[in-house]
């Protein structure tokens, strides 16, 4: 790819400067809305949705019978139906701009057939970070890091669940205080000011319109945040892994 590159010509110069690194951010992100904002729109919809479907007293009245009440065994899946359909869209993007931007029909196919290994990671690294913040908040953020890129590896390669484990690993190591930087600057800052944003928005007006379009516009800056941070982070350390295993094959033996 162009952006490995890129990254792996700064990497020859030993000279990647903060320029360099933004530029790379913004066309992680342009190259994700350009070619994938409505699919980020119905991510950031969904959640809405079900909102409405399952507590909104107008559509709640009208899906009363199939779900029988809001701790019904049918509105748990329902639930569940969702959050799964939301994190096989985020997948299709991931696949699709790791496969140079791939019809979404291929994508959805490739990913579909992964649907087990998606839910696995998903658990597993919850579960992982999770006890990790139990036992002890630093533990937690450093498995988080460690394996933040679990997910996207199961996506865009034909690895194992603990293949993509292990893969998130081997990046992430030795770049743990960059990626946990990249994960504060590029994913959490951008989604906390906005989610911030959009709340406050929502009380100074009375219209339910206003109130949702705020509350979607500043989940799809979360979205697009988290999607095109991850990306980044992805492929910024493979073409770093790349460089150094080129380098170590091209360097004389002692």
């Amino acid at each position: 790819k162009e952006y490995n590159m890129a990254v792996i010509k700064s990497n020859s110069n030993n000279h990647d400067s903060f320029a360099n690194v933004a530029k790379r951010v913004y066309d992680s992100f342009s190259s994700i809305v350009i070619n994938n904002i409505f699919y980020i729109l119905l991510i950031a919809i969904l959640p809405r949705l079900q909102a409405y479907m399952l507590y909104t007293d107008k559509i709640g009245n009208w899906t009363a019978a199939f779900l029988e009440n809001n701790n019904s065994s049918s509105a748990q899946a329902l639930q569940i139906t969702l959050i799964l359909l939301q994190y096989i869209l985020i997948a299709v993007i991931y696949y699709r701009t790791a496969k140079t931007n791939s019809n979404f029909k291929e994508a959805l196919i490739a990913c579909l057939k992964k649907t087990h290994k998606i839910i696995i990671v998903i658990i597993l690294y919850f579960m992982a970070v999770s006890l990790g913040i139990i036992a002890l908040l630093l533990p937690g953020i450093y498995v988080m890091v460690l394996y933040s890129l679990s997910f996207i590896s199961v996506i865009t390669t034909d690895l194992s669940v603990i293949g993509a484990f292990k893969n998130s690993k081997h990046l992430v190591s030795g770049h743990w205080v960059f990626s946990f930087f990249a994960i504060i600057m590029i994913m959490c800052i951008p989604s906390l000011l906005f989610g911030f944003i959009g709340y406050k928005a929502s009380s100074y007006t009375s219209s339910v319109i206003l109130n949702e379009v705020g509350i979607i516009f500043a989940s799809m800056i979360s979205l697009i945040a988290m999607i095109s941070g991850t990306l980044f982070l992805y492929d910024e350390l493979t073409a770093r892994q790349k460089y150094a295993t080129n380098q170590e094959k091209s360097s004389p033996e002692a």
